[in-house]
């Protein structure tokens, strides 16, 4: 939405907000017109007098000893790099720019900051809250812009590398095979070295002239093109920090690149030949319900039993149809794919039970709307899935408040939405969806229900510290300083399957993993 029609709509009502079209506090600090505030009064008539003026100081830098410990580590000439696990809402953000800040001290250099689309806003306002507006060298990037654009590869020449989450990238890198052409790659590369088009360089050269020419960097998109570009950068840089909660998300081997890139090795350094003692770490995690500035959490495994009824139509959902008017060939689609194996067979069978036909819920969807409808507290919905599970959930929910909010990987005001969630702690329901809830930072939630158990730990665990954070729910009174985890399976279904052969089983490796990571700590 363009800023004069922002402006334009708060000056005719400034108790709507014009991005999501919900009632706002126009006195809240940290709302919408507090954040437009500046914009509009330069653009137009708003009166402005009755809300407070920005507060331009400064927030005292008081770092917590595991964050201090890392600052101390990396300040250090002979430490390059280090992987830092900190539980989430622990501030791995802060840690990591109060570390650049120090290591500014010794070298001007570049600053490159990997990281989702959703938390590129908040490392921006982390850092001006501290230090002050941004400089010059500094650089936020998503996952995929070196991929997009190759030639940012020479910023990161000698720079001071951030890759926050960096267990999103643990996709294996093959320099053999499967190489496709990158037209937008050989296009950036021609455009930075001549100044021209691809299209004018190939009046003059052969289209192999041009492939001689180009690096293979750009020239070739690889299956995982966004890791191959970032562990690139990585290579190049000066000091590197990679920032995660969670390692490993299913196997051991997924250190695989973040042990690469802390030890400047090749490309096609193989899994077999990961040593842990080689790797630098920081490892920290928090008891949340022995720390003062955490909410206390309170986890409930709930087994749903289906009735007959139920179960017969949960069957019918694995079959393929529903009721006699059900069309299978016509209405499946969407439920089911035809891609075959056990895996997406569970994911057909995860659905099922979810899913909202015609006026019927799965009895997971009545358990989540009876329970909000009693509590009527802030809550967080974590689904894995749309159609079957966002979709359903606004249908049934929205009977008991319109104060909904989604955010899922195609959010594109995902900031906005935070702000006006966070703004109070009236009764407000988000839903997020796994494409969506890395980087969040939701504040007083009091109930998270999981929809649909995950294939690991380590995702519920990213789902859940977006609402268990680092003085999440500090403003609250002490006897509101709690969240309830719901998570919800049906019994004798793929849910208990799942937490029988999978969950557990994944839980007790990451767990062994973990125990390692804290005997290397620095």
């Amino acid at each position: 939405m363009k800023i004069d029609v922002i402006c334009d709509s708060l000056k005719k009502n400034n108790n709507i907000n014009p991005i999501t079209n919900r009632k706002i506090n126009p006195e809240a600090k940290n709302g919408i017109f507090a954040k437009y505030k500046k914009i509009c009064s330069e653009n137009t008539s708003i009166d402005l007098s009755a809300f407070p003026k920005k507060n331009l100081k400064l927030e005292p830098l008081i770092l917590q000893p595991h964050q201090q410990k890392v600052v101390d580590f990396m300040k250090k000439k002979e430490n390059t790099s280090l992987l830092v696990v900190h539980s989430t809402g622990s501030g791995k953000t802060l840690t990591a720019l109060a570390t650049t800040n120090e290591l500014l001290k010794q070298k001007t250099t570049n600053v490159i900051i990997i990281t989702t689309k959703n938390t590129l806003p908040n490392w921006k306002n982390e850092y001006e809250k501290y230090w002050g507006y941004l400089p010059n060298n500094f650089y936020f990037l998503t996952y995929q812009a070196i991929s997009n654009n190759p030639k940012l590869l020479e910023k990161c020449t000698e720079s001071i590398l951030i890759i926050d989450e960096i267990h999103l990238l643990k996709k294996y890198v093959s320099l053999r095979g499967n190489r496709k052409i990158n037209s937008n790659g050989i296009g950036s590369y021609i455009k930075y070295k001549y100044g021209i088009t691809k299209k004018t360089y190939l009046k003059t050269h052969s289209e192999k002239e041009l492939l001689d020419e180009v690096p293979d960097e750009y020239k070739y998109t690889y299956k995982s093109s966004r890791v191959l570009h970032n562990i690139k950068c990585a290579l190049k840089s000066w000091k590197v920090l990679l920032l995660t909660a969670t390692p490993i998300i299913n196997q051991f081997y997924d250190i695989k690149n973040i042990y690469i890139i802390l030890n400047k090795l090749n490309l096609n350094t193989t899994a077999k030949s990961i040593n842990l003692d080689n790797l630098m770490v920081s490892y920290y995690t928090v008891d949340y319900n022995k720390n003062k500035y955490f909410p206390e959490v309170k986890h409930i495994n709930k087994f749903i039993k289906l009735n007959d009824g139920e179960r017969k139509r949960y069957n019918n959902l694995l079959k393929g149809f529903d009721e006699e008017d059900y069309d299978p060939i016509q209405d499946k689609d969407w439920l089911f794919s035809t891609v075959t194996g056990v895996m997406i067979l569970y994911n057909y069978m995860r659905r099922a039970g979810d899913a909202g036909f015609r006026g019927y819920y799965s009895p997971k969807i009545d358990f989540i709307y009876e329970k909000i409808k009693q509590s009527k507290k802030k809550t967080l919905i974590h689904t894995t899935w749309i159609k079957t599970g966002v979709k359903v959930l606004i249908e049934v929910l929205q009977k008991i408040t319109p104060n909904i909010y989604v955010i899922s990987g195609q959010t594109k005001n995902t900031q906005d939405i935070i702000d006006e969630f966070n703004e109070n702690d009236d009764f407000k329901i988000i839903i997020i969806t796994s494409a969506g809830k890395e980087g969040l930072n939701l504040k007083g939630v009091r109930y998270i229900y999981l929809l649909e158990p995950n294939w690991n730990e380590a995702s519920t665990h990213q789902a859940i510290s977006r609402a268990v954070r680092f003085k999440s729910h500090i403003h609250l009174p002490e006897n509101e300083r709690n969240v309830v985890v719901y998570k919800i399976y049906i019994n004798d279904s793929v849910d208990t399957i799942l937490l029988d052969k999978y969950i557990n089983k994944k839980k007790t490796i990451i767990d062994d993993f973990c125990v390692k990571l804290k005997e290397i700590s620095i």
